[in-house]
This record gives C-alpha cells, structure tokens and sequence, in this order.
C-alpha cells in the first residue's frame, strides 16, 4: 500500500477499483450519497492507471473524483493491465487485510463481467469476492447491455489480451429490472459529471478514444445498477439502505 494511504481508522462503505475513472463512471452516486449521509467513504484504486497516461496526472485526478465524491483515496500501486499478473492468494491477503481492519458494512466494486471485459477488472473483482468476509455486503456495479457491449466487440478485435477471454457478449451488461438497487442519479448528477470530468486525461480529445462519449455520459449519469453479490439483502430500494 503506498505511503500516502491513510491509517486503517474504519469505514463505512469501501469501493474497490482497478483504475483511476473506474469509479466515477460506474458507482460516484452512489458512494457520494452515502458520504452526503456521513457516511466514511474510501475508494480504493488497485493500479495509479500508468497504462493509460501519466501517473501522477492520474493520481491527482482520483484526488479531484474523491474530493468531490467525499470519500478517501486509497492506493495499492498495482501495475496497470497486470492487476492479475502477480501472486493471487497475496493480491486477496492484500484486500482481506484492508477490509477486515476497516469493517466496512458494504464494499462495492464492478460485475463479474468487468463492465466490458477488462482483465484488471475481472481479475479485481474476483479479488475483492474472495477477500470480503462472512456478513460483509458486496454490492456489485452493472451498466445496461447497450452501453459497453459495443466497446466488448472493439477491444476484443484490436486489445487482445486487455479482455478476459472467457466472457461472452451475453455476458456483459445487465437489465435495470435484474437489480436488486437502481440508484437515480438525478439528486447528484451535475457532481457524477464533475468526477467524471474530474479524469481530463481520459477524455476522447485527450486519447483519441471514444470511451467517455456523450452517449455513454449520458447512460452513467440516467442511473447506477448494482446487485447484491454476498451478505444481507437490502432492506429497501434506498440508496442508504448499503449501510444497514
């Protein structure tokens, strides 16, 4: 863990993260309206997102998200597109250690499929499956079926071995009625927008990659799907019903 993490004093709501962006886009509502609530927030990021541009651009840009998002940024300094590169049993030691001494009443990371089938992602997500412990909820992000699938196909004709190999296009996205919580994003989403835009580096002008297109914005900042993957069900429809 890198030596601007803080000490382990506790929180109430953890989300785990492969990359800087990753949590803006798929659950920022979410975690902000928990911290709007008081609750304490951490977002944990697995890598400092080398692969896509530079480091320490991309550090303070998770700093602007978390600012606005109210939460604590939490680094491992992972390598970027090697999350599942290295030693599995120690990467889930790494998360287990953290989520224990934080006790957190949810963790919330991405869907089996990785949102489109990143390896860093999936390799993540079951990372942070194995890691959480009995009675620990974790909540799951998901995005309909139309949003990612068609970024699935391109980078799985041009990326290679950036998408895990095993998902199939049914595999990515899930239907609003498949979730155990929709969070409306209407009551925070000029701030969604601000953490997304908070990742300038990561802009279709800056990469000449349309991954935050407009029409995708627009998909992240309607709704946030999310299932309840381990630990108690939700006690209602209410986005704060994570803390109970």
């Amino acid at each position: 863990m890198g030596d601007d993490s803080p000490a382990p004093t506790g929180f109430d709501v953890v989300g785990v993260f492969a990359h800087p962006d990753d949590e803006a886009y798929s659950a920022a509502a979410l975690l902000m309206l928990c911290a709007d609530a008081g609750a304490r927030v951490a977002i944990v990021c697995a890598t400092d997102g080398e692969g896509g541009g530079d480091p320490a651009v991309r550090r303070q840009e998770l700093d602007e998200s978390c600012r606005i998002i109210g939460a604590t940024p939490v680094r491992l300094g992972w390598p970027d597109g090697g999350v599942d590169a290295g030693d599995d049993e120690a990467r889930t030691a790494e998360l287990r250690a953290l989520l224990m001494a934080w006790s957190p009443a949810a963790v919330v990371t991405l869907a089996l499929d990785g949102g489109y089938g990143h390896r860093d992602h999936v390799a993540l997500t079951r990372f942070v499956g194995d890691a959480c412990q009995d009675g620990v909820r974790l909540l799951h992000t998901h995005f309909e079926p139309g949003v990612f699938r068609p970024v699935w196909r391109k980078l799985r004709r041009v990326a290679g071995d950036r998408i895990a190999g095993d998902l199939a296009e049914g595999d990515i996205g899930l239907a609003p009625a498949q979730a155990d919580l929709v969070v409306d994003v209407a009551p925070v989403r000029a701030r969604k927008r601000a953490c997304i835009a908070a990742h300038d580096s990561q802009s279709p002008a800056a990469t000449g990659m349309p991954f935050f297109t407009a029409a995708r914005v627009e998909a992240f900042c309607r709704h946030e799907l999310f299932t309840v993957e381990r630990g108690p069900a939700l006690a209602s429809d209410s986005p704060l019903a994570v803390l109970t």
